[in-house]
């Protein structure tokens, strides 16, 4: 507990730990799946060195605070969303169950340019500030931080008005 009153790490404890954190660390973190890793901006990983001395090792691939994807894929229910999440590239693909998002993405047509960006610009526990530029219509950020639905107090702005979020990849943000 005293890594994770320090750091941001990835399975420290905390008694009440959301069952879908828990699902993903049993099916997909257990399992080494380095995407997942990525998407979780997972900076280092602890490993054992020749001695069997633990050494954090720097992760290049970890995708920061937030990202815009070039495709989202669609599945039915839970289950698909997490099953979708053992093969699949973070960095470009966003996975978002229909079933408990029917309505977000009808008729949008996601696109990203390779000049597209977002950034956190400031932080705070309870406000997140990010600025994007991007020259598609419609854009798809996600963010490396844990969805909660608007009933817990989660609001999202994009030029100041209010916006929708929804979960993408089993347990992140995604606006």
């Amino acid at each position: 507990a005293i890594t994770s009153y320090h750091h941001k790490s990835l399975g420290g404890y905390h008694g009440a730990k959301l069952s879908r954190y828990q699902d993903l660390i049993d099916n997909q973190i257990s399992k080494n799946n380095r995407a997942v890793l990525n998407m979780l901006n997972t900076r280092y990983i602890i490993n054992e060195d020749a001695n069997k001395q633990p050494v954090a090792q720097l992760n290049p691939e970890a995708l920061g605070n937030a990202w815009l994807v070039s495709e989202v894929k669609p599945v039915q229910g839970a289950k698909a969303e997490m099953d979708a999440l053992t093969n699949f590239d973070p960095k470009n693909t966003a996975v978002v169950d229909e079933k408990a998002f029917p309505d977000y993405l009808k008729g949008i047509t996601v696109g990203r340019d390779s000049t597209d960006k977002i950034t956190l610009a400031e932080y705070q526990p309870n406000y997140l500030k990010y600025n994007s530029t991007t020259t598609a219509d419609n854009a798809m950020a996600v963010f490396s931080e844990i969805y909660y639905n608007d009933h817990k107090g989660w609001k999202a702005y994009i030029d100041g008005n209010e916006t929708p979020h929804i979960r993408v990849n089993y347990v992140l943000r995604g606006l």
